[in-house]
């Protein structure tokens, strides 16, 4: 996308922990949306996803959900004092938004321009960038050595069996690896 052109590209995942770690080795600015009245759900809440999080967006401040929303922004605002923040000299912080009212839509961009704005002053946006082609260019040699491996004639048959021997409890996990190398 970016290679053609397009300035700003928006990522979504499907919240299930994983993929948000993969994603954000891939953005430049990570937020975090969450629904009003997770007063609750934030001491259950992993503190995992919101250390990625340059900044969480309350979702939903409108109607009979404003007050509540406003009750929420607050408490990830004071939550967020605690965890180490996801960006060098950058405090995240959380906004409400509806997309109904069509408010604070306005509030995320200008935040999201100021990151930008700071992490480059820094450096650390050429930073992330540099980590960002790296990684991918790891990413490319990994897979890349994995698919030369299994293309190897029998390969895949080797790797069976170690598998059922392994299944069968006949070897360990590193017993399994140390046979697959020679070293058993």
């Amino acid at each position: 996308c970016e290679a053609a052109g397009y300035d700003v590209i928006l990522i979504e995942t499907v919240g299930v922990g994983q993929s948000e770690t993969v994603v954000r080795g891939m953005v430049d600015y990570f937020m975090l949306l969450v629904l009003t009245g997770a007063g609750d759900e934030l001491q259950g809440m992993k503190k995992g996803i919101m250390e990625l999080a340059d900044g969480i967006v309350v979702h939903k401040a409108d109607g009979d959900n404003l007050r509540l929303a406003k009750k929420t922004v607050r408490e990830y605002r004071q939550l967020l004092h605690f965890l180490q923040p996801a960006s060098p000299g950058w405090t995240t912080t959380s906004l409400p938004v509806s997309s109904i009212a069509n408010t604070g839509l306005e509030d995320v961009w200008k935040t999201i321009l100021t990151f930008q704005e700071t992490m480059e002053e820094s450096g650390a946006w050429k930073g992330r960038r540099h980590s960002q082609t790296k990684d991918w260019f790891h990413s490319m040699i990994n897979d890349r050595l994995i698919d030369t491996f299994f293309a190897e004639p029998g390969k895949i048959e080797e790797v069976a069996e170690l598998e059922k021997g392994l299944l069968e409890g006949g070897w360990t996990v590193t017993s399994a690896g140390e046979r697959w190398f020679g070293e058993q």
